[in-house]
């Protein structure tokens, strides 16, 4: 289903559920916040289809770009396959991936946490239902994550999260508190708040790491430092992380510098 179309299904739930909200006064207190929770939901997911369509047409202006052809020998089949790789960005395909992942994500962690809810309740077999069709979502979402070309080295990773990250507190997370102050739901608007301050310190921190790996000094320091084992919590004083945990064996990869004075 194209996004402008996808759109259109969604704003007329919106307005079904909030003239719903607003003519029935025979609703209960529990269904107004059945209701509510869905009008959130549903704001979140237009949210997310006018960022698709904003890329979307982005996407569509790089491939009107694309007016050079090298036909020279091995280029051809790089030309070729740049071309199939921007055919793919600025498909709807892409776009329906893109949204697919994001279904599969949520409904991987809605349906973790029902099991404890099942689990809470004392329904064990229920509870490993949830648990495990969880784990068939969070597969579906891997195999996705693949279609989308989305696997890339650890500095991208890294520079993209930072990214997230900023997008995040910078700016959605500043209009959801804004909406929830507005809306006189205080509580939840400190939340988002609170949120914010955490994804700053995300961004702060997935920087660090990238400068670190850009820097080679992801096992190195200038100064001694300690060093700690993340399998068994070893520590070892040095400038250079083990290659070899003494402990336990495994390798430099399992070392962190320690915060521990």
């Amino acid at each position: 289903m194209p996004l402008r179309q996808l759109k259109n299904v969604y704003e007329k739930r919106k307005q079904m559920l909030t003239e719903l909200l607003k003519s029935d006064k025979k609703l209960g207190l529990s269904k107004k916040e059945q209701i509510q929770g869905a009008l959130s939901e549903i704001d979140s997911f237009l949210k997310t289809i006018d960022t698709l369509r904003d890329q979307e047409i982005d996407d569509n202006r790089k491939l009107d770009e694309k007016t050079s052809l090298n036909i020279s020998g091995s280029g051809l089949f790089k030309v070729f396959n740049d071309k199939m790789a921007s055919r793919f960005d600025a498909s709807q395909t892409k776009k329906n991936l893109m949204l697919l992942f994001l279904k599969k994500c949520e409904t991987t962690l809605r349906y973790e946490f029902y099991a404890k809810l099942a689990k809470d309740e004392g329904y064990e077999s229920i509870a490993h239902v949830f648990k495990e069709f969880s784990e068939h979502e969070k597969e579906h979402a891997k195999l996705v994550f693949k279609h989308l070309n989305w696997a890339k080295k650890t500095d991208f990773n890294l520079l993209e999260s930072a990214d997230i990250e900023k997008q995040c507190h910078s700016k959605m997370y500043m209009e959801f508190e804004d909406t929830a102050r507005k809306e006189k739901f205080k509580a939840i608007a400190d939340f988002i708040k609170d949120l914010t301050e955490i994804e700053v310190e995300h961004e702060k921190r997935f920087i660090k790491l990238f400068k670190k790996l850009k820097d080679k000094s992801v096992f190195v320091s200038e100064h001694f430092v300690k060093w700690k084992c993340r399998n068994c919590g070893h520590i070892f004083e040095s400038k250079e992380a083990p290659h070899n945990c003494k402990v336990c064996k495994h390798s430099q990869a399992f070392f962190e510098m320690s915060e521990i004075t």
